[in-house]
């Protein structure tokens, strides 16, 4: 069957598929419109619940800021020296005990009264819970009461149970770490429940002069933040403890009522922040959620805010859109029928064209370009090819190259072995030779004694290379120092006086994993290739800083530079620019470098010196 006949036939099974793709679409936009609506709703939750820590995090330290009046540290400060001066402070505790408590019921001259009348003690009042009654007509702080660094009360607004505080869990914790925020708890002398906060007193030296402490009371704390949602009429909101009681709700409720056998209330503890559920006789009603992270002081303590509306509502925006969808979907389909009519004349040509051309590169003619000036999907498939074919003749080249350098490997491990055996012969005779030999011995043998000295040495050094070459170790990382192993490797070079080396090391720089001997090689070669490129002498630079995910080590010189055509050719093994040498010392380095998951690169330019830069992951 023809490609044409074959596009009409397709075609009529696109219109019928279209038309079922509209009554599918119309299905999901419900599903996509509740989805929305749900975490639409759940961002909502996050934010208001957010603003709810935001304003008990700024109650807090508003009282907190109390602590660092000179008034109420002088008046902490004029008790702890009373206390110090005491023969035996838990005999007067026993005491005051038994005085405090009693004072609870006693006219208004007890201890307590005397105590909540005090100078210290109506500043906070009047500041802190008078002028904010006056102002809202409620009070948001229960209690505040101040203790000295022996934990007696000093200072308190309204009545305090306790006379010393120093045993207690909150008051230790305040101590040590200078601010504690409870979880909300029930007041037996409030009669209210609220959230404890407390903060240590310093001098200015910072020590520890004694603690304040307050309740928040989180009915009030509710009345001073706008909770409700009135983006739908139906909406309703639950703010709920981590255990399910209720600390608020637009519907009737009593305060931390137990709400934990709500029939949803499982579903609260999932990751889907909304789902949709209908109580007994109830509508279906779709729930989005969100959880307290606190706020900087505050910890939030995991409160769970709901958001709640009826799914009717919700989805009633979802029926006009089914309408425009059944709309659009009868557009598609004349639209669709009008442009397969004018493309299928020239889909066929275009295939036909395109087959010729991947015929030719499948017998193997990767040199054959596939060209084309469409723009639509089948110029499209046709410039993909094209990269593809090129991509083939780059992997052919590589392939070509990995098997080179795998017999340059095999070859250079061969000669070197055989090399090595009879050079260390030659080199101690030559060692006999300069052993016998004396002032009496002629100057010129002695030259040639040093001269195959010289080039022994440097046959080894070639041989180095060869077996470094050929072997296949992989690196050994430990973690280190990088600016030391360069520091190290540096000193180990004997640099001709003419040249002059300076290190820009960046000390912040972290340890990390690398193979020692490795990075020492690497360094080592790009100086002696720095050094060979400066045979009238200049500076040698060496570099190292942190580069985003990497370590940068950079070795920069002002030799004689290297022409940028042949730059893309100095990491080839046996490729050199230089009269000495086989051309591996830049292989290796490469080699080593790749074998670390780095990268290297250079910038050079024939008379203006050379740049290698190596990128080391810092892992």
């Amino acid at each position: 069957m023809r490609i044409s006949t074959k596009l009409y036939s397709s075609f009529l099974l696109v219109v019928a598929f279209t038309a079922a793709l509209g009554f599918y679409i119309s299905y999901e936009n419900g599903n996509t419109l509740k989805e929305f609506e749900g975490k639409v709703a759940a961002l909502q939750a996050e934010k208001i619940i957010k603003r709810f820590g935001q304003s008990i995090h700024g109650k807090i330290m508003e009282v907190g800021a109390a602590t660092k009046r000179s008034f109420l540290r002088s008046k902490v400060a004029e008790s702890n020296k009373q206390f110090a001066q005491m023969q035996d402070i838990d005999a007067h505790f026993v005491k005051m005990e038994k005085s405090w408590g009693n004072s609870i019921h006693l006219a208004e001259f007890s201890l307590q009264q005397k105590v909540r009348t005090n100078v210290l003690s109506n500043e906070l009042r009047d500041e802190f819970i008078t002028l904010y009654e006056s102002m809202r007509g409620f009070r948001v702080l229960s209690n505040i009461f101040v203790t000295n660094k022996y934990g007696a009360v000093i200072a308190q607004t309204d009545q305090e149970n306790i006379f010393n505080h120093s045993k207690e869990k909150w008051w230790q914790e305040t101590k040590k770490r200078e601010m504690y925020v409870g979880m909300i708890e029930y007041n037996n002398v409030t009669e209210s429940y609220g959230i404890p906060a407390a903060f240590s007193i310093v001098d200015d030296t910072g020590d520890f002069l004694g603690v304040l402490k307050t309740v928040i009371d989180i009915k009030a704390m509710i009345r001073t933040v706008e909770l409700a949602s009135l983006k739908y009429e139906t909406s309703e909101i639950t703010l709920l403890t981590p255990e399910g009681r209720i600390i608020y709700r637009t519907k009737p409720y009593r305060f931390m009522e137990d709400f934990s056998s709500w029939q949803f209330f499982d579903r609260l503890q999932g990751n889907e922040n909304y789902f949709v559920g209908a109580s007994k006789g109830d509508k279906d009603k779709l729930f989005s959620f969100s959880r307290a992270k606190g706020y900087q002081q505050y910890p939030g303590y995991g409160w769970v805010m709901i958001l709640e509306k009826d799914l009717d509502e919700v989805m009633e925006p979802a029926y006009s859109l089914r309408k425009k969808t059944m709309i659009a979907v009868a557009f598609l389909i004349f639209l669709g029928t009008v442009i397969t009519l004018v493309i299928s004349g020239n889909f066929s040509q275009s295939l036909k064209k395109l087959n010729e051309g991947t015929a030719r590169i499948g017998k193997g003619d990767l040199g054959y370009i596939l060209e084309t000036d469409a723009k639509d999907e089948i110029g499209d498939l046709t410039r993909s090819l094209d990269i593809m074919r090129r991509n083939l003749q780059l992997t052919q080249g590589k392939l070509v190259l990995q098997e080179k350098l795998a017999a340059i490997g095999k070859l250079s491990g061969s000669v070197a072995h055989d090399i090595r055996n009879p050079l260390g012969a030659i080199s101690n005779s030559i060692f006999y030779l300069k052993l016998i030999s004396n002032d009496q011995t002629d100057s010129k043998v002695m030259k040639h004694i040093s001269l195959m000295e010289r080039q022994v040495e440097r046959v080894s050094e070639i041989i180095n290379d060869l077996m470094e070459f050929s072997r296949e170790n992989e690196p050994e990382l430990v973690k280190g120092d990088i600016n030391r192993l360069i520091i190290r490797s540096v000193e180990s070079i004997q640099l001709p006086d003419s040249i002059q080396l300076v290190t820009e090391l960046d000390q912040s720089l972290p340890t990390f994993s690398f193979d020692a001997t490795q990075i020492d090689r690497i360094i080592s070669n790009l100086l002696s290739n720095a050094i060979q490129a400066m045979p009238d002498g200049g500076m040698i630079t060496v570099l190292s800083r942190i580069a985003g995910k990497y370590i940068e080590v950079e070795m920069r010189d002002d030799g004689v530079g290297i022409a940028r055509e042949k730059n893309k050719n100095i990491f080839e093994p046996l490729y050199t620019t230089k009269s000495k040498g086989v051309g591996l010392g830049l292989s290796i380095v490469k080699t080593f470098v790749e074998k670390h998951n780095g990268t290297i690169e250079v910038e050079s330019e024939k008379g203006k010196g050379t740049s290698f830069t190596v990128k080391l992951p810092n892992q």
